[in-house]
C-alpha cells in the first residue's frame, strides 16, 4: 500500500473513534446534546478522508510517472497536462527538482477540485491511468466476495454518490428531513460504520487495480540500469565552476562533505549548474539552500520550504533566516515577501567564519525536518 493510503486509514480510524465515542455517550443516556450529530461528524470526516486520499494518491503517482521519461505507456491525460515555463526553467536551472516542482504544480492545479463524487474521482485518476476505473474496481471487489457474487460498476458508483450526497446534506443543509419540518434525517452508528468500511474497501481496490496495471510492464523484463553519466557530468561541471573561485571553493566543499555525513544528499542540475542540499523527510524531500557558482550566489529556498511542514509555519522560516543572518556580512530582509521567496547572499560570505555559521544554520534546519 502507498504512503497516501496509510494516511487515509489513519483518518478513517479517527472517524471510527468518533463513532465509538458516540456509542458510549448514547449508552450513558446523554441528553444535553444530540449524540447523533457525532455520527454525522464521523460521516463527514470519512468522506473528507477519501477526498484527501484521492488528491495525495494522484500527486504521488503522477510525480512517479514524471520521473519515468522513457516510459511509452504514459496516460493520455498525463501527456496533455500543462505545466508553466517557469517550472521548466526552474528545473533546468537546478533551483527545484523535477519531482518536487511537478508535485507542487499538481497541488496548485488540482487542490480546488473535490474527489468525493465518483465522476470526479474517475476524472482525477485519469491523470495517472487509462484504465476504465469503476469497471476494474468492480472486478476487484467481485474477486473478494465468496460464492461468486458479482459487483457491478453501477453498484459502486451509486453508493459513492449516495454517500457524497448525504455528506453534502449534513454539511450544507444541517441534515434536515424535508418531510418532517424541524427534524433531521435518521442516522445510527451501524450505518456510519458501514460507510467508513465501504470507503476504505473502494480506495483499497483502486490502489490494487492501479498497481496491477503497472506490474506487468515492470516485471515483463529486467529493467536496464539508468545511466549515471549525466549526474557525474553535472557534478564535475559544478566542481569546475566552483574551482574558479579558490577563496570560496574549500568552504563550499567542506559544507557538502559535512552534509553527506549528516545523512543528506547532493542534487546537481541545470545547464548553469547549481546544487541543492537535500534531506529525505518522512513524507517529502527538503532543502534549504541552492548553491550557484555561475552567479556566485547562495539562495535560501523559502518558497520551497513554505510548502513543506513544519516550515509552512512562517515563524520557523524566520528562525532559519535569523540563523543565516548570523553569517558575517549577510543581512537578508525579514519581511513576509522574503520569507516566501528565494533571497540570496554572495558566495564570498563563506570566507572566514561564514562557512561555520552557515553550517550551524543547516544543522538546525536538519534537526527540524520530520524523519521516519
Amino acid at each position: 500500500m502507498t504512503s497516501p493510503f496509510d494516511v487515509f486509514t489513519q483518518n478513517l480510524d479517527y472517524a471510527r473513534q468518533i463513532v465509538k465515542g458516540a456509542r458510549l455517550l448514547a449508552g450513558l443516556g446523554v441528553s444535553s446534546f444530540d449524540v447523533d450529530d457525532l455520527y454525522r461528524a464521523a460521516w463527514v470526516q470519512a468522506v473528507a478522508a477519501l477526498d484527501h486520499w484521492a488528491h495525495e494518491e494522484i500527486y504521488h503517482r503522477a510525480a512517479a510517472i514524471a520521473l519515468r521519461p522513457d516510459d511509452p505507456g504514459k496516460p493520455r491525460k498525463f501527456l496533455a497536462f500543462e505545466i508553466p515555463m517557469r517550472l521548466v526553467e526552474e528545473v533546468s536551472a537546478g533551483l527545484v527538482s523535477l519531482e518536487a516542482g511537478f508535485r507542487d504544480h499538481l497541488k496548485k492545479s488540482l487542490s480546488h477540485r473535490s474527489y468525493q463524487n465518483p465522476v470526479k474521482i474517475k476524472e482525477g485518476f485519469a491523470l495517472v491511468s487509462d484504465l476504465p476505473l469503476w469497471e476494474e474496481v468492480a472486478k476487484a471487489l467481485s474477486a473478494q466476495r465468496s460464492g461468486g457474487t458479482r459487483v457491478a460498476p453501477k453498484d459502486v458508483t451509486d453508493r459513492l454518490t449516495a454517500v457524497a450526497n448525504r455528506r453534502n446534506k449534513i454539511s450544507h443543509e444541517a441534515d434536515r428531513d424535508p418531510d418532517l419540518p424541524g427534524a433531521k434525517l435518521a442516522i445510527d452508528a451501524d450505518e456510519v460504520q458501514a460507510v467508513i468500511d465501504f470507503l476504505e474497501t473502494v480506495a483499497a481496490a483502486i490502489v490494487e487495480v492501479l498497481d496491477r496495471e503497472r506490474r506487468p510492464a515492470e516485471t515483463a523484463a529486467p529493467a536496464l540500469p539508468m545511466p549515471r553519466a549525466p549526474a557525474v557530468e553535472l557534478s564535475q561541471r559544478f566542481d569546475a565552476l566552483l574551482g574558479r573561485y579558490p577563496e570560496e571553493a574549500p568552504a563550499v566543499t567542506g559544507i557538502l562533505q559535512r552534509w553527506v555525513k549528516l545523512g543528506g544528499s547532493i542534487t546537481y542540475s541545470g545547464t548553469e549548474t547549481s546544487c541543492l542540499l537535500v534531506l529525505d523527510g518522512e513524507d517529502f524531500d527538503y532543502w534549504a539552500v541552492s548553491i550557484s557558482p555561475p552567479i556566485r550566489k547562495i539562495h535560501i529556498t523559502f518558497d520551497h520550504l513554505s510548502r513543506r511542514p513544519p516550515f509552512d509555519d512562517i515563524g520557523l522560516r524566520r528562525e532559519l533566516l535569523l540563523r543565516v543572518n548570523e553569517i558575517p556580512g549577510v543581512s537578508l530582509p525579514e519581511d513576509n515577501e522574503s520569507l516566501a521567496g528565494r533571497p540570496a547572499f554572495p558566495l564570498a560570505a563563506l570566507r572566514g567564519p561564514g562557512a561555520d555559521r552557515l553550517w550551524a544554520a543547516l544543522e538546525w534546519f536538519a534537526s527540524q525536518v520530520p524523519r521516519e
